[in-house]
């Protein structure tokens, strides 16, 4: 794909450098570049431009949403071990399981898929590149606070909507595949969960 990690969550940066004095210039930036939710989202962001679209509509949504999904595991799994909210961390580890039976769904799919591009795949790939565009601006933009269970809360509601994104665009695209039912489980569940960490930044807001 298209190199999409880096360029929004940097200029995003030295907008809000510029607009600090030089000591909370030295924490924003230090802040930003330590979270630790942010070096996940950054690590699988570099995944994703090193995977090669094929057109494929059914083999890109499959690898694409694979690593996609990692992702938010990987953020869950640091939630529930540097986090302090006991439902919160309830919340991670059912997205992590759930997340982790639909990751060895798609692998095995995979295993059997043959690679076959159409006009369709294409056009979802421009789609997808997009969509991961977007999550990574709105992640720039939200900013964090080094808070473990709120910068988990607020970056995976845009993790979850550019999921709901690529799944939603595969369902428009896609003609009868295996993988329907995956993507409309996928974004049924996801916005329930969206608006369960919506629900909990709200009851949680810093005082």
């Amino acid at each position: 794909m298209k190199s999409l990690n880096s360029i929004p969550a940097l200029a995003f940066l030295f907008v809000l450098l510029a607009s600090c004095s030089d000591d909370e210039a030295i924490k924003v930036q230090n802040n930003y570049n330590d979270n630790e939710m942010i070096s996940i989202l950054n690590v699988m962001s570099v995944e994703i431009d090193s995977l090669e679209l094929k057109g494929d509509l059914e083999r890109d949504f499959a690898k694409l949403l694979t690593i996609h999904h990692q992702g938010a595991i990987d953020m869950g799994m640091k939630q529930i071990a540097k986090g302090d909210d006991a439902a919160l961390k309830i919340m991670a580890k059912e997205m992590v399981d759930m997340q982790q039976s639909e990751m060895d769904k798609l692998d095995f799919f995979l295993v059997e898929h043959n690679v076959k591009s159409s006009p369709q795949g294409y056009h979802w790939d421009d789609e997808a590149e997009a969509s991961m565009t977007r999550m990574n601006n709105d992640a720039a933009i939200q900013g964090t606070t080094g808070d473990a269970d709120n910068d988990y809360a607020a970056l995976l509601i845009h993790h979850h909507r550019a999921a709901n994104e690529l799944a939603q665009s595969f369902l428009q695209h896609s003609d009868q595949s295996e993988l329907n039912e995956i993507a409309s489980k996928m974004i049924e569940d996801q916005n329930i969960r969206i608006e369960q960490l919506q629900n909990w930044l709200l009851q949680n807001k810093p005082q």
